[in-house]
Parts: structure tokens; sequence; C-alpha cells
């Protein structure tokens, strides 16, 4: 029987990896950026999926990478698109979710359990005594009981969601627009004002 060959390190020399035809990687492509684009997976592991690292899938579609391929690099391009809008449609839903669940208040429940603290009995039903003289104390936890707590609205939650609603309505400032008529007659008020004040400090000298 003649022996596999071995590398350096004394390990058998395995095959090595079947190069793909330009065609073959395409329609992997496909399939692996078509899995891709529904936004639940890692292109990481789709790729390990098809038994194809992702280095050499990422070289694919990189210009000057090995085995690079126009096709496969918009392929990959618009599934990447497709992903990110599905991940951040999903988030939008969850933060949209979450903010209702702060702006209106909820009630969550907490599980109290408590215990008995009670003399250790031996078979016949004595107490138990330790070394110490003293009857041995054991715990015996009771049914646990179930505690409805109500959490009110939460104000900053409220009046971010306000704002973000409603920019102009919910705003901290109002911009008063004056316009030049209500300019001219303020200043005339106030100048006449100040006349009227000069005039008083003469009669009075």
């Amino acid at each position: 029987m003649t022996p596999k060959k071995k590398t350096s390190k004394g390990k058998p020399k395995g095959k090595a990896a079947p190069q793909l035809t330009q065609k073959q990687r395409i329609e992997v492509a496909v399939k692996i950026c078509d899995l891709y684009a529904l936004g639940e997976e890692t292109i990481e592991s789709i790729c390990n999926s098809f038994e194809v690292p992702y280095r050499t899938f990422h070289s694919w579609a990189t210009p000057d990478g090995a085995g690079y391929v126009e096709e496969i690099e918009e392929l990959y391009k618009t599934s990447k698109d497709k992903s990110d809008k599905v991940y951040m449609d999903r988030l939008k839903t969850k933060c949209r979710t979450a903010l209702e669940k702060l702006v209106d208040g909820y009630v969550t429940e907490e599980r109290h359990q408590e215990i008995d603290i009670v003399v250790q009995k031996d078979e016949l039903g004595n107490p138990v005594i330790g070394d110490d003289g003293k009857p041995v104390m054991v715990q015996i936890p009771k049914k646990a009981r179930i505690v409805k707590k109500e959490v009110g609205p939460n104000v900053p939650a409220t009046i971010w969601g306000s704002k973000n609603a409603d920019k102009e309505y919910f705003k901290d400032r109002y911009d008063v627009d004056v316009g030049g008529d209500a300019v001219t007659g303020l200043f005339e008020y106030y100048r006449n004002k100040g006349k009227q004040l000069r005039g008083e400090e003469k009669m009075k000298k």
C-alpha cells in the first residue's frame, strides 16, 4: 500500500479546491445574493452555507480581485441595498413600538420567590440538632408570587416623540414674524416716548 504524501507539517496533503468557471461563479453568486437580499442572514453565514469562503466571494465582487466578475459585483451591491433596507424597516418598526410603549406606559410582571425557614427534621419527624446543640434550620421555597407593576408614561420619551411627530406644534420656541409697518410703528413709539421723557426732565429743571 502506497502511503499518502505528507506536507512539511506531517499532515496528509488534501485535494485542491476545484476552480469554478465564470458561469458557475455567477450561478452561486445569484443564490447567495438572493438570500442576502432577504435581510435575515449575514453574507458570511450565507457564503458558508454554500461552502464558499466569504473572502473568495468578496474577491469575485471586487475589481482586481481573483475571479472578479462585473455581474457579481452588481448582484452584490443590489442585494446589499435590499438587505440594508429590510434591516432599517425592521429597526424602525421596533423603535416605533418601543417608543409607543414608553409614551403610553406599560405593565410589567415581577416574580417574587418567598422562602420559609423551618427546623429540619429526620425521618421520624424529630428535629435535627447541629454540632452547636441548636436545631438545624433549612429554607423551603414557597409558591412564587407574580406581582404586576404599572409603569407610567416616560416624560423625556413623550417630549422627544411629540417633537418628531409634529415639529411645528411641539417646539420649544416660537418665531414671531413682524412686518415692516409693525417695525416702523414700534420704532416711532419708542422715539416719541423718549422725547416725552426728555421733555419732562427739562420741565423739572
